[in-house]
């Protein structure tokens, strides 16, 4: 029930962001670190789900504060987070289904 009230709320709050030259870029590197973060390159205890989003919102913290030309903007860091949230709901509810 949680799930479709995140995934409308994430939907809803869409807007363009500074980051976005190549077109939801940043939506699309949210949903990439999440799907990264799984790998068994990752340390197990982090690839829970609280600590995993814990880590993917400090990469991109990171990212925003120091590599990205364009300097912090925190819209940008949102899109990420909104991308990583959208992913986490798809998986989640893909395996709900396939069970």
């Amino acid at each position: 029930m949680k799930l479709p009230l995140v995934a409308l709320l994430v939907l809803l709050g869409a807007r363009p962001l500074v980051g976005q030259a190549l077109g939801g870029n940043e939506y699309v590197a949210g949903a990439a670190l999440n799907v990264a973060l799984r790998g068994p390159y990752v340390a197990k205890p982090w690839r829970a789900v609280i600590p995993r989003a814990a880590l993917g919102l400090a990469i991109s913290c990171a990212y925003e504060r120091f590599i990205d030309v364009n300097g912090w903007n925190s819209r940008d860091v949102a899109g990420r987070v909104a991308g990583y949230a959208l992913t986490e709901i798809v998986l989640t509810i893909g395996r709900k289904v396939l069970r």
